[in-house]
C-alpha cells in the first residue's frame, strides 16, 4: 500500500535551519520542490524518483547533490514512508553540509564554470 505525504518539514532547532519538501507529484515519478523557508516563493532544490533513481539537484535535470539507486529499475515512488523519510533526511544532511561550508558542491561549482 502506498501512503502519500504532501508536505514535510525537517528542522534543526539548535542550528536554526529548516527544509520543506513539497511533493508536486505522487505518481511515477515522485517529485519534490524543496524550500528553505515557508515564505519562499521559489524552490531552492528539486527532487525526483524515477526509473529506480532518486536525485536532488539545484534545478530539474541539474547535477545531483544527492542520489540513490534502488534495486527495482521501474520504481517511481517510495514503497514505504520509512524509506522516504530516510532519504529525505539524508538530503537535508547533504544540503545543510553545503550551506554550512558556505560553498556549493563540487558538481555545482563545475557546472557554473
Amino acid at each position: 500500500m502506498h501512503t502519500e505525504i504532501h508536505v514535510i518539514s525537517f528542522h534543526d532547532y539548535q542550528k536554526k535551519r529548516r527544509l520543506i519538501f513539497r511533493k508536486t507529484c505522487n505518481a511515477c515519478p515522485t517529485q519534490y520542490d524543496i524550500y528553505d523557508t515557508w515564505k519562499s516563493k521559489k524552490p531552492k532544490y528539486y527532487g525526483r524518483l524515477r526509473w529506480g533513481y532518486f536525485y536532488v539537484a539545484d534545478k530539474p535535470l541539474g547535477k545531483p547533490i544527492y542520489q540513490a539507486q534502488f534495486k527495482d529499475d521501474l520504481q517511481g515512488y517510495f514503497y514505504s514512508v520509512n524509506t522516504e523519510i530516510k532519504h529525505l533526511k539524508e538530503v537535508c544532511k547533504k544540503i545543510w553540509k553545503i550551506k554550512k561550508n558556505g560553498t556549493k558542491s563540487k558538481e555545482l561549482r563545475k557546472k557554473e564554470k
